[in-house]
């Protein structure tokens, strides 16, 4: 699938709502963990782990999803995904 057709895909799919959150969660994150990789690699040649990145990436998101001030109460079922008390 294309760059072009993927990202049309995901604007018709997640454009709305708690979906749409936390798209833009998981794309903002992703982008802010691979750009650190890159200069750690540049910088300091320390070459991390793909698997501790998606961790990481992944208590990101449930961290920025738990703690969410725009009084929007998360329903029940993304909470259970997401592992939110």
């Amino acid at each position: 699938m294309q760059w072009d057709m993927a990202w049309n895909w995901a604007l018709d799919e997640f454009n709305t709502g708690h979906q749409a959150k936390i798209v833009g969660l998981a794309l903002a994150a992703t982008i802010y963990h691979l750009w650190q990789e890159r200069n750690r690699r540049a910088h300091n040649q320390h070459f991390g782990c793909a698997k501790k990145m998606a961790e990481s990436i992944i208590v990101l998101i449930r961290d920025k999803l738990a703690n969410l001030s725009d009084g929007a109460e998360l329903p029940a079922i993304i909470k259970r995904q997401w592992d939110i008390p």
